[in-house]
């Protein structure tokens, strides 16, 4: 086997001549550690959170079988990593996103703070301005919070792209800095090491940010004639396993599979080019390749990428399914107050 590059000139090496075929790990969740210094106002803290996210979307409906079937879809740019991570039309193609996903947040939180200790609660979304009391007042607030909507979602997603151009092998500074770009003990290059140690940085940051909340979160409790929002220790214990196990499970299917799949890799000699000229005037070039067995780092990178998207689907498909049951079970029990 051969990796093939036509060309009109000598084809450019890379900077080490061994290149090992290796794969992104996503590290969602470590992401809305770079929104946190804009969680004021006049920011919308739900739209900073989901626009930091955003981008990764397409990793995560790829494990659910939502993908784009032909290069003329309408909404193939949506469903494509490469270009929800493009500084070009990143901002623009991760907006409905975003939207989704504040959409989601505003419903998803009485269900998910049934399901917290007493005391506790997420973040009330930031609401509407109150209008002024005049003329086309509450159309100029509603105008306004639309704007600092957007505003908050684009900064989300820009703070997600610059983090990537500095972690990511084909991001905009890794391409552009031999550094980020050397081999590290291991297999690994500079830049994936960076990539794990922001991820370790944010995550604890987020946690820091959370612990600060709740010293700081005032208890709500429920208001006479109405049902009780929050679950019964019985029932929270139960859905708190089962969210629990749906992305467990869903992180040991197909485990042995990518452990199969990331156990070799190829590499590639770019020292060693081939070049044969064609009679058009163009040239192809060769490269010899050899499999060998992948560093660890690569292998463990490849099964917990795998084993990431799909515990994030999973619970993402759980959350849901529990939302949607709370919601019409609150409803039932309203109605039932009201007769």
């Amino acid at each position: 086997m051969a990796y093939r590059a036509l060309s009109h000139a000598r084809a450019e090496c890379p900077v080490d001549p061994f290149h090992r075929k290796i794969t992104e790990l996503p590290f969602t969740l470590s992401h809305p550690a770079a929104v946190l210094p804009f969680l004021r106002p006049p920011f919308v803290p739900a739209a900073l959170v989901a626009g930091a996210i955003a981008p990764d979307a397409p990793y995560f409906l790829g494990v659910l079988g939502v993908s784009s079937t032909s290069a003329e879809d309408w909404y193939g740019p949506l469903l494509n990593a490469t270009e929800t991570h493009s500084f070009v039309v990143g901002p623009l193609v991760g907006l409905p996103f975003t939207l989704a996903l504040v959409a989601a947040y505003r419903m998803l939180r009485a269900p998910v703070t049934a399901l917290l200790p007493a005391g506790l609660r997420l973040p009330t979304p930031t609401p509407t301005p109150k209008p002024d009391p005049v003329p086309g007042g509450r159309a100029r607030a509603r105008a306004g919070y639309a704007l600092w909507l957007l505003i908050s979602a684009v900064i989300g997603i820009v703070t997600h792209l610059v983090w990537d151009s500095f972690t990511h092998g084909d991001g905009f500074v890794v391409t552009h800095v031999a550094l980020l770009r050397a081999e590290m003990p291991g297999g690994l290059r500079a830049a994936r090491l960076l990539q794990y140690a922001s991820t370790a940085f944010g995550l604890a940051a987020i946690g820091l940010h959370l612990w600060r909340r709740t010293r700081n979160c005032p208890s709500t409790p429920t208001a006479p004639g109405t049902p009780a929002t929050r679950l019964s220790p019985a029932a929270r214990w139960t859905t708190v396993a089962l969210l629990v196990a749906s992305p467990a499970l869903g992180a040991t299917i197909h485990a042995r599979a990518d452990f199969d799949a990331y156990r070799h890799i190829t590499e590639v000699d770019y020292s060693r080019p081939t070049t044969i000229n064609q009679n058009d005037g163009t040239s192809e070039t060769t490269y010899p390749e050899k499999p060998t067995l992948a560093p660890w780092p690569t292998v463990a990178e490849g099964v917990l990428t795998g084993a990431t998207k799909r515990a994030g689907a999973a619970f993402t498909v759980a959350l849901l399914l529990y939302a949607t049951t709370w919601q019409l079970s609150t409803r039932l029990q309203r109605a039932r107050l009201r007769s």
